[in-house]
């Protein structure tokens, strides 16, 4: 194949990629335009930043949110905790009400282990993991040892993007 081909064929690989979103017909246009394999790049480049950038910003603004709904959260259960201590205080066990019916009922019962050298040996459960050491397999795969159930591999290609 030549290079006229080639870069055709990548062009035509190109819009496909960037035509992802149907509602973007306005991108898709500006890229078909491009025919100049190199401008087409800078465009998808641009495309590509510009997503980068977003994703950022809906990262930072779903940390936001996650924060706001912590604090939401937070002041359910000081209120829920407020909403206990009154009726405790008040002697109330049950209240209906229009929006709820409110009960105060025992605690679940729960067990509280003090000395856990002192349970005997059915009582106790001993949690392991096992994993692979990484680390210690490259450096030795690289030594060039036989390393039974490893080997080493590249990873897929990366575009490397420096502004």
């Amino acid at each position: 194949m030549s290079w006229l081909t080639d870069e055709a064929l990548a062009l035509t690989a190109l819009r496909r990629a960037c035509a992802v979103e149907a509602d973007d017909e306005e991108a898709v246009d500006a890229l078909a335009e491009e025919t100049e394999f190199k401008d087409a790049i800078a465009w998808a480049l641009r495309k590509m930043l510009d997503a980068d950038m977003m994703a950022g910003a809906a990262y930072q603004e779903a940390e936001r949110l996650e924060k706001r709904a912590k604090r939401y959260e937070e002041r359910g259960r000081r209120i829920k905790g407020a909403i206990l201590a009154a009726m405790e205080m008040a002697g109330a066990r049950k209240l209906e009400m229009p929006a709820a019916t409110v009960t105060v009922r025992a605690g679940p019962v729960s067990v509280h282990v003090s000395d856990i050298d002192a349970l005997p040996e059915p009582m106790r459960r001993v949690k392991m993991s096992v994993e692979p050491d990484k680390q210690a397999i490259k450096a030795a795969l690289e030594a060039g040892q036989e390393i039974p159930g490893a080997l080493l591999s590249n990873g897929m290609p990366v575009l490397q993007v420096k502004v």
